[in-house]
């Protein structure tokens, strides 16, 4: 067999789902090794971007505008940023991380959507290394623990869904549009604000309450923050419609991305 027909053969190799697996376990430890080396504090990087915004918004909300949570004001708002993070972050990420992917999917034949996934996992361990830190703000402030499986779980997989569905819809279109590299990390910004991560749900009053409502990270970060505090949690109507759109956007996003990726190495 020439090296040609090899090249054609490896190429043509169809993936099946447990090849995909073990490429995204992978590429999930080597990205981690990329972003960790050649650094003096490692994984703990991904600590000090929450709490160095926690900081922030403490001085700002609570000391400057003395804005009240009802709670310890940095154990409230902690756990709303270390599950944005995971939103903003792992959006951010995916368009990143295929576009740093187009140079050997224009010369391999791999599953394209194991860049933008993995970029989004590697921001849930992110998560999890913040929330090693929770308890530590709750005894510091004297906070007290309410734990809630429930709504972490329902926020941990809404969240998931939806990050996945979003940043593969813009990490694809971004490949064929390159302006939105640009535009999409501004667009997630105005989002934040529009999310209740640094003050309680109902300090915006009416004007803010038709944005909750349909923007299903406003019920996540609130329903996340709930089961570790004693803070209110979203009725049920709003678990149901933040769920069904993060689904909804994951399944748009998984069939849109699997139908263009073909077209990744012709502009890449």
């Amino acid at each position: 067999m020439t090296a040609d027909k090899q090249t054609t053969s490896v190429h043509a190799k169809p993936h099946t789902r447990m090849h995909t697996l073990v490429l995204l376990r992978s590429w999930v430890g080597r990205d981690f090794r990329i972003r960790t080396s050649q650094t003096a504090l490692g994984s703990m990087w991904s600590l000090i971007n929450p709490i160095v915004a926690t900081a922030g918004f403490v001085f700002a909300f609570h000391n400057v505008a003395e804005l009240d949570a009802g709670v310890p004001y940095a154990t409230y708002v902690f756990p709303g940023m270390l599950l944005w993070n995971l939103f903003g972050g792992g959006f951010s990420r995916a368009m990143d991380s295929t576009a740093g992917s187009m140079h050997i999917a224009s010369n391999a034949n791999f599953p394209r959507l194991v860049p933008p996934v993995s970029a989004i996992l590697l921001a849930s361990i992110d998560l999890a290394s913040g929330l090693v830190l929770l308890p530590i703000f709750m005894l510091a402030q004297g906070a007290e623990a309410h734990l809630a499986p429930l709504p972490i779980l329902g926020a941990l997989v809404g969240t998931l869904a939806l990050t996945i569905g979003v940043g593969l819809v813009a990490a694809a279109v971004s490949i064929f549009i390159r302006d939105l590299r640009n535009l999409l990390p501004l667009v997630v910004q105005v989002a934040f604000f529009l999310t209740p991560v640094a003050y309680p749900p109902d300090s915006g009053g009416g004007n803010l309450a038709a944005v909750f409502r349909w923007n299903p990270m406003a019920t996540f970060v609130t329903g996340f923050r709930a089961g570790f505090l004693d803070v209110s949690n979203p009725d049920g109507a709003s678990w149901t419609r933040a769920i069904a759109t993060a689904f909804v956007a994951l399944g748009v996003g998984l069939w849109y991305f699997s139908r263009v990726q073909s077209r990744f190495p012709d502009v890449a």
